[in-house]
């Protein structure tokens, strides 16, 4: 698969946005790899249950205005920057404020007060750390955690993507990029990445498989899957392996209408193997909506029309059988006996799944198996 690289300007390119998010500062992922960044308990100490929560990220061509509240039972943060601020590449230090900027720090954690005012000045940026109250020198220990600080909001927020992307790519490639991906709780972080990791650099087949593999395997919520599906899997046209990736994605999901909306993405105008067939059929079989039962039911025997065997619609009557509903019931039981690879034991099946249907809707699904 081949995506075109850009250059190095498109990808640190900030967009006009205004981001209020109120969640994406909870949730946990599993860390694969650990970061080169050092560790960080600040944003950890208030994950979980949380009396106030609000966040407000303004980028307008540059010019920057983020609040942060953040308050639980054991943590207090408040972090608040304005200007057109600059971060070192890897979002571990601020490098420049304009002389109307400012930036600030207010976190207690565990009963620790830690402030840091970061202020610019005529011979450069003046900094004010304050432990518990008391000012204490801008030493190692202070910049350490400043970094980790940082890091962390970034991988709530992706407020840092254009000046992290950039450097994890130059240190580490893709796997770089997904070592980090892997530790960030917030699926919204993580999409961004994703999608500008997308556009930053070319991505192998093998690539696009790793990242559906990791968002499947961390849990990515089915609204951020199925966006990734879109944003990755147009790419995908016949490649087997990256269509069995978006499949095990899908497999996934808890939710029926991103199931039934995901499988038409990885369905495409393609045709579906064998082994997708089975697949489907088993993500049938999960889908408790009618409705969406119905959907993916008919997307899977046009687009796998030459690849469903007998093994396969039965197994797709046994899934329609528990319907409730009469009308769905009976419409996907008219699909599964007119197709061409239905045989005398499926169509048999059929009419034995359409017991306690009302006379109507049972009647329909004989007069189906007898045109065929």
């Amino acid at each position: 698969m081949n995506i075109p690289r850009p250059s190095r300007r498109s990808v640190r390119q900030v967009p006009r946005a205004v981001i209020v998010l109120a969640v994406i500062l909870s949730g946990a992922a599993r860390a694969e790899t650990r970061s080169a960044a050092p560790a960080s308990t600040v944003f950890h100490a208030c994950d979980g249950a949380k009396t106030n929560s609000s966040v407000s990220i303004h980028d307008d061509d540059g010019k920057q205005k983020w609040t942060i509240k953040l308050e639980g039972a054991s943590c207090k943060i408040d972090f608040r920057m304005e200007g057109k601020a600059r971060f070192n590449d890897d979002f571990t230090d601020l490098v420049s404020l304009p002389p109307d900027g400012s930036f600030r720090i207010d976190v207690t954690s565990d009963g620790e007060r830690r402030e840091l005012e970061i202020t610019p000045q005529r011979n450069g940026l003046q900094r004010t750390w304050k432990v518990n109250g008391h000012e204490q020198p801008y030493d190692d220990a202070a910049r350490t955690w400043l970094g980790s600080f940082l890091v962390e909001l970034d991988r709530r927020t992706a407020v840092g993507v254009d000046q992290r992307l950039p450097n994890l790519l130059a240190k580490g490639g893709v796997t770089g990029v997904l070592a980090e991906t892997a530790q960030m709780p917030s699926d919204y972080a993580r999409n961004i990445y994703y999608s500008k990791l997308a556009t930053a650099t070319h991505l192998s087949s093998a690539d696009v498989v790793r990242v559906f593999d990791q968002a499947a395997s961390i849990g990515t919520s089915d609204y951020y899957g199925a966006e990734l599906l879109k944003g990755l899997g147009v790419h995908a046209g016949d490649d087997a392996k990256i269509r069995a990736a978006m499949f095990r994605m899908i497999q996934s999901m808890t939710s029926d209408y991103y199931r039934a909306e995901s499988v038409r993405q990885a369905i495409g105008s393609g045709k579906l193997g064998a082994r997708e067939v089975d697949f489907l059929v088993s993500v049938l079989q999960d889908i408790d909506s009618d409705y969406y039962k119905d959907d993916v039911l008919k997307q899977v025997l046009a687009a796998g029309s030459s690849a469903v065997t007998e093994a396969d619609l039965l197994a797709i009557v046994k899934a329609v059988a528990p319907t409730k509903s009469d009308y769905y019931r009976a419409e996907m039981l008219r699909h599964v006996v007119t197709h061409p690879a239905a045989t005398d034991p499926v169509r048999r099946a059929a009419l034995d799944a359409t017991g306690g249907m009302s006379t109507y809707y049972r009647e329909e699904v004989e007069k189906a198996s007898a045109r065929r």
